[in-house]
């Protein structure tokens, strides 16, 4: 009875070491990660934290983050299952992001200009991979000057192409019967004959025709004949 007991008791003592064993090696073999991965505009990387995956204890830059034409590719793929981890990824300032998949995302932030993703992964494989597009310095400045440009010569052209209806003309010594006649040669842009001008203005004739004469001395309109009447233009500047 005795031995059987006692072979009992070795039975359950080496089945209690076995189970320790395995559970020191299960918790020996675990992946960890609690890190702040951070990728700069110049192509540089760093990965802060604790960390018992070689590969973010020793890499290039080149082995995470790559630039293909005009696009960056931050690409973390492991092959390890982390039994707990938790990440913080931190992008340059000003990028516009093109695609996105992290494992358990958590929160999106913008602080300071700079994107930041935080997620975490429990029993599964970390696989980050963000592609976006920096924007070179520069290149805003250079295109606000270039509108401003265009602006400027819009509205030059717009001032040298206003009709003489959108001018204001302000010439002394005119009396209030010459600036009435001026005001509606001014404002035509194909002329104005001077029947026209009498009808508008209800004048005898003879005091229109003083009146035109004399603005006409002033260079300030020119009278061409057209039909039994004459037509009045406003007279260029040279």
């Amino acid at each position: 009875m005795k031995t059987t007991k006692l072979t009992k008791m070795k039975r359950l003592f080496l089945f209690l070491v076995l189970f320790l064993i395995i559970i020191s090696s299960q918790a020996i073999a675990a992946t960890y990660a609690d890190i702040e991965i951070k990728a700069n505009s110049d192509g540089s990387l760093s990965i802060d934290g604790l960390t018992n995956y070689e590969p973010f204890i020793s890499f290039d830059d080149g082995d995470f983050l790559i630039r293909d034409g005009k696009y960056w590719v931050l690409n973390i793929t492991t092959d390890e299952v982390f039994t707990d981890a938790i990440y913080k990824v931190t992008l340059p300032e000003d990028v516009v992001v093109n695609y996105l998949r992290v494992p358990n995302l958590l929160t999106i932030d913008n602080k300071d200009g700079r994107m930041t993703i935080l997620g975490t992964a429990h029993n599964q494989k970390m696989n980050i991979i963000i592609q976006y597009t920096a924007e070179e310095k520069g290149s805003s400045w250079w295109i606000f000057l270039v509108l401003i440009a265009i602006g400027s010569a819009l509205l030059t052209w717009g001032y040298m192409m206003k009709s003489p209806s959108q001018k204001s003309f302000t010439y002394k010594g005119l009396t209030p019967r010459q600036k009435q006649i001026f005001e509606l040669v001014a404002k035509s842009t194909k002329g104005i004959t001077q029947a026209e001008i009498e009808t508008i203005t209800k004048l005898p004739k003879s005091s229109l025709s003083r009146n035109i004469d004399t603005l006409v001395k002033k260079e300030l309109i020119h009278k061409e004949q057209s039909g039994m009447s004459n037509k009045l233009f406003l007279k260029e500047k040279s």
